[in-house]
């Protein structure tokens, strides 16, 4: 009898050390979880409106451009994975069809000078994105969510030969609280990709190598733009 109940002792000892440790497994797997935050970034972005040049461009978007993602692991915040490349797509096709009178995309084996001339292309565009960043208010010690992305945009003649490259860094902001913090997120990204946005449809136009190499390009109603 007394070897029964021992014996009786040990499984229900067994069976609860199995528990107590599915509970420590179960209780770190949700904190794991809790500490890592995927911002899969979308929504509108609206944009500018702005003169249009009367150019047939070329586009090309690099796989590392359309599937950007940035990850860092912040002390007391956890891993956060941004994942925006596909809104990057989505917005610079906008901004080029507004910019210009006639976008085609490209992929990498049309970046050469056949493909180029055989698609009578005035110039190609190549956007990249160089650097992300974001800042949370535990970092900043500010109320809000901040990011930025600095892009650089480079211009291919008819040639497919390089013209120049530029580079400007879009910022956002926007407010949240932790809970919040990957709505806050996308919301300041969004509002860096815009404002990138904004600075290109602006100033990228007027950039002394891009009026230069435009200015080379025969169209009347072209050098009228290009002067203003």
């Amino acid at each position: 009898m007394v070897h029964l109940t021992t014996r009786r002792w040990v499984q229900v000892g067994a069976v609860s050390n199995l528990i107590k440790r599915f509970v420590v497994l179960s209780a770190t797997l949700l904190l794991l979880a809790a500490c890592s935050r995927t911002v899969v970034v979308s929504g509108t972005v609206p944009t500018p409106l702005v003169a249009q040049l009367p150019v047939r461009l070329g586009v090309y978007y690099s796989d590392s451009f359309k599937t950007y993602s940035y990850e860092e692991s912040l002390k007391n915040e956890g891993n956060w994975t941004i994942d925006f490349g596909q809104q990057n797509v989505l917005f610079f096709r906008q901004l080029f069809a507004t910019l210009f009178r006639e976008v085609v995309e490209l992929d990498a084996s049309q970046l050469s000078l056949e493909a180029v001339q055989g698609l009578d292309l005035d110039a190609v565009l190549i956007p990249e994105i160089e650097e992300y960043g974001f800042l949370t208010p535990g970092i900043s010690g500010l109320n809000f969510y901040s990011a930025s992305v600095k892009y650089k945009i480079g211009l291919l003649n008819r040639e497919a030969v390089s013209v120049g490259e530029w580079r400007v860094v879009g910022y956002g902001k926007s407010e949240g609280g932790s809970f919040q913090g990957g709505q806050a997120v996308n919301s300041a990204t969004l509002l860096a990709i815009r404002d990138g946005g904004a600075r290109i449809a602006i100033n990228f136009p007027r950039l002394d190598f891009v009026r230069g190499y435009f200015a080379t390009i025969d169209r009347e109603e072209l050098s009228g733009l290009i002067r203003d």
